[in-house]
């Protein structure tokens, strides 16, 4: 005769895989919808130039907030990133020219989001690189009337490697 305690976990076995699959495709839903809104605001560009896919997973009030990685910019607001992106990515001078996203980790309860990944964003200005490479990039969404959207925003470049670029410019003294 078996065991009750084999009964038992046996039953918990089973009945936990259906328990399993049915809350998996909720959560399955909701990163796949966190991801691509993440995903949009730094792909927007690719095929075309489509600044509304990038406005459509961004928080357009005073919550919304972007710490850039150099010291002085930071974007307090929709309106200033409007104007920002107006000037400057739909400018014919800016021109996309790939992006990549690694090791991208999100984490969700309720109606926030947060997430990590490191970023390689390359672009051009009148000729010129742009290229943010093994930025780190994290961010916060907000599910508001049953979408996420960006709320805050925070891109870092390594200081390590910033140091070794910086030191391999300059040229050895003679």
């Amino acid at each position: 005769m078996i065991s009750r305690s084999i009964l038992v976990l046996s039953l918990i076995f089973i009945l936990g895989v259906p328990m399993t699959a049915i809350s998996n495709p909720t959560d399955a839903l909701e990163l796949a919808q966190i991801e691509t809104a993440i995903r949009s605001v730094v792909m927007w560009p690719y095929p075309t130039k489509d600044i509304n896919r990038l406005y459509n997973v961004c928080a357009k009030d005073t919550s919304f907030f972007i710490f850039m990685p150099n010291s002085t910019d930071i974007i307090d607001g929709f309106e200033p990133f409007h104007q920002l992106a107006e000037q400057v990515y739909l400018n014919p001078k800016f021109q996309a020219k790939g992006t990549e996203i690694k090791d991208l980790k999100i984490w969700y309860s309720g109606n926030v989001a947060w997430y990590a990944c490191i970023l390689d964003d390359r672009g051009e200005w009148d000729g010129h690189p742009t290229d943010w490479v093994h930025a780190r990039w994290t961010g916060v969404l907000e599910k508001r009337e049953g979408k996420w959207i960006n709320v805050m925003m925070h891109y870092s470049l390594p200081a390590d490697e910033i140091a070794k670029a910086v030191r391999e410019s300059i040229p050895p003294r003679q």
